[in-house]
């Protein structure tokens, strides 16, 4: 049985070996009558390497301590991240240094760094802690931003407990660290449960403020909302769905119009968790409101399987297509004695095919796509799912070659100045028999 092997192996990796070698520490007492023989290699790394690295990161941090201080503003949220790698780093370096430190003819530069690295991560800690507050207030609860939290409070205890208590052993950190992970590990303060819980209390204030929330049902209420609220409505389902599935939205996909029931049916599992936001803002009318100052995004995407619905290619290809780098100089195709060039015109509002006198063969209007003038009253997703048929050029390549397909997928359109053209996205060509 495969899974006897498997048990063998977690007893042994988590229990036996760690066991073992616990059972080879020498007693407290005895640590604190004897010199603590620390290998050379162990001390080189802690001291020309591991210190001088801590050190330049609390020299880096202080800094952005010091810009705020003057500026008096409020700590960004991605300051979590170069704490919470100083607060790892710097931890077993104080760990690695904790024996050097005991030992009564212990190195100067252990002791000095063991007795001040905890005072010295305590601002750094409040700082974290307000972060991530920011960050939580602003958006809610995610596990990520949960179990920063969780660690930010406990980076905060045990700097507090090694600043006032300075001869205090290292045994506080695994203890108090298992201690936390176990309180946070499961149950309603699980990263999950707060998780989760968190973000469908944002949901349901974001679609009650706009008016499509009644009683637990959406309530189709079509109007406009500022661009920002729209992204963290979208945001907010993408994220619900893509991280605990779509069971939670059960009784609000019942409520969706029969045929788009089934078209979240056959769509693949990944896809769905997608396509729940589009539908939701689909369903109760949501759209966003566009400027012409607005720079904005728009993102086409097909169904691969169209492609071969088309004809069953003989040769596939694929090449990035971007307006800013060599869209407008084009693509250059070649087959036996056929010679192509693909390439964006109309700065970045059309595609042609071009033969190698320059003559035009075919083009696509890219702006086609998109109903400008009724983009207001539609949410941008209904623009996600196209027909191969509207975002192809079909050339035929003559007798011998066959016939070109050529196809842009993920297109990503940029608004500016009241006009959308093609920023960048995927070209697929393919060749199919006659």
């Amino acid at each position: 049985d495969d899974d006897v092997f498997f048990d063998l192996w977690l007893f042994f990796a988590f229990f036996f070996n760690t066991a073992l070698f616990l059972g080879g520490v020498p007693k407290l007492p005895e640590l604190k009558t004897r010199s603590i023989d620390v290998p050379l290699w162990i001390q080189f790394l802690c001291k020309f390497i591991l210190l001088p690295l801590v050190v330049l990161y609390f020299g880096i941090l202080y800094a952005y301590l010091a810009k705020l201080a003057s500026a008096w503003g409020w700590p960004n949220g991605m300051v979590g991240y170069p704490v919470l790698i100083l607060s790892v780093i710097g931890g077993l370096t104080a760990l690695l240094m904790w024996p050097l430190s005991e030992n009564k003819d212990g190195a100067t530069w252990a002791k000095t760094f063991w007795r001040w690295y905890f005072p010295s991560v305590l601002p750094l800690s409040l700082v974290l802690i307000l972060a991530l507050q920011k960050r939580i207030s602003d958006y809610g609860f995610t596990e990520l931003r949960y179990c920063g939290l969780a660690l930010a409070i406990w980076l905060l205890a045990i700097s507090l407990f090694y600043t006032i208590r300075r001869q205090a052993t290292f045994q506080a950190i695994p203890i108090s660290l298992c201690a936390i992970v176990l309180l946070c590990a499961y149950g309603p303060l699980s990263p999950r449960t707060v998780g989760q819980n968190s973000q469908w209390e944002r949901l349901e204030r974001l679609l009650a403020t706009g008016g499509w929330l009644n009683e637990g049902k959406l309530k189709s209420n079509p109007h406009s909302i500022p661009s920002n609220d729209f992204d963290q409505l979208h945001s907010t389902i993408t994220y619900l769905s893509s991280y605990y599935g779509l069971d939670q939205f059960e009784e609000w996909i019942e409520q969706f119009p029969e045929e788009e029931q089934q078209r979240l049916d056959w769509k693949e599992k990944n896809d769905r968790y997608y396509e729940m936001a589009g539908a939701i803002t689909t369903f109760i009318g949501a759209t966003p409101e566009l400027s012409s100052e607005e720079h904005r995004f728009l993102t086409l995407n097909l169904n691969p399987q169209s492609f071969y619905e088309l004809a069953e290619p003989t040769r596939f290809y694929q090449t990035q297509l971007n307006h800013y780098n060599g869209g407008q100089k084009g693509f250059e195709l070649k087959w036996g004695e056929t010679s192509l060039v693909l390439k964006l015109v109309n700065d970045g509002q059309q595609l042609v095919a071009q033969n190698d006198l320059g003559q035009s063969l075919d083009e696509i209007n890219l702006t086609d796509w998109i109903d400008v003038n009724d983009l207001e009253l539609k949410p941008l997703e209904q623009y996600r799912a196209r027909d191969a048929e509207e975002l192809s050029i079909t050339l035929d390549l003559g007798t011998d070659q066959g016939t070109l397909h050529a196809i842009i997928n993920n297109a990503q359109f940029e608004y500016k100045d009241n006009t959308w053209r093609l920023n960048n996205g995927q070209l697929f060509l393919f060749v199919s028999a006659k």
